[in-house]
């Protein structure tokens, strides 16, 4: 199977920025911020702000590369003569376990978690273990892995999957679905559980009944905090379609100036989303991302691959 060399680049990125981000949220003074005058900054500078506010802040560049790597080695497969029925299996397995993984992250390794709580205190609280319910990136990389291996075996033995116009046109749909139907999604959660489950320290809420101590994953997972399945797959069918574009024999310079198009329209797109529906309002703060946001990330993160394409895969 063919090694592309851009993922691998991808990945050294999105380590970078995330180290970046973490350690500059961890040991710089955030008060500064609030009254900064905008006025006083270096125009280079506040461009740079920007860029590092959408690409460094976004967990969803690590969802975007897992997406596109899965897609690609799962359509490979298929094209390779092997078993869709294992390939499914082993998606479905493979995907579990990150998501356990992400699981036990929150709850035992989290800076906050049980196993740093009681180094420092030397005690553990119920509260440390309910981080288990917090939805980060791990979990949505797992549930990604089993969305895409399931949609992926369905169009093979239908044999859709050979129709790249419908593929992509289905794969566009339902991203759209999960990205503009996220608020709706969440007020109704909101109500049917009877609390604001988007809110930072929802993981935390007192149990209504035993069974919550289950559902409440299945609710996080859905619309809690940080990355919920609406919006966040929306990223998970973008990189589906760019994997499965990247199995194609014949593809040339053409796919990467289409694919700077797309990136350029979702930022424009994020943008007028920004002016005109939430009314230029902005909350540097947010845990789930909102809608502009994601549009404008998804813009970039695609230009961050095309231009990587453009010199390791099309030169």
């Amino acid at each position: 199977m063919k090694r592309i060399i851009t993922i691998d680049v991808l990945r050294g990125v999105a380590i970078i920025l995330m180290i970046l981000v973490h350690t500059w949220l961890n040991v710089i003074d955030l008060s500064i911020f609030n009254n900064l005058n905008l006025s006083e900054i270096n125009p280079l500078l506040a461009i740079l702000a920007v860029i590092f506010f959408f690409l460094g802040r976004s967990r969803t560049l690590f969802l975007f590369i897992s997406a596109i790597i899965h897609q690609y080695k799962f359509m490979k497969s298929l094209k390779e003569g092997k078993n869709p029925e294992r390939l499914l299996y082993n998606g479905i397995i493979k995907g579990l376990i990150v998501y356990l993984l992400g699981i036990f992250r929150e709850s035992l390794l989290n800076p906050w978690g049980a196993i740093n709580s009681f180094i420092l205190n030397g005690t553990v609280s119920k509260t440390t273990y309910r981080l288990a319910y917090i939805f980060e990136t791990l979990q949505v990389i797992g549930l990604s892995i089993i969305f895409l291996s399931v949609i992926s075996y369905i169009f093979f033995k239908k044999q859709w999957h050979q129709d790249t116009v419908f593929f992509v046109s289905v794969m566009a749909f339902l991203g759209l679905l999960f990205l503009f139907l996220a608020p709706t999604i969440h007020e109704s959660v909101n109500v049917l559980l009877g609390y604001d489950i988007t809110r930072l320290g929802s993981y935390n809420q007192d149990f209504q009944n035993t069974a919550e101590y289950f559902t409440r994953f299945f609710w996080m997972a859905l619309a809690g905090v940080e990355n919920p399945i609406f919006p966040t797959f929306f990223v998970t069918c973008v990189g589906g379609i760019f994997g499965y574009l990247l199995t194609k024999p014949k593809l040339d310079k053409k796919f990467v100036r289409y694919s700077a198009l797309v990136g350029t329209l979702f930022i424009l797109f994020g943008i007028l989303h920004w002016i005109f529906v939430d009314d230029m309002y902005l909350d540097y703060w947010f845990r789930i991302f909102p809608t502009w946001y994601m549009l404008t990330n998804m813009g970039m993160q695609i230009y961050i691959l095309t231009a990587l394409l453009a010199i390791f895969e099309f030169r």
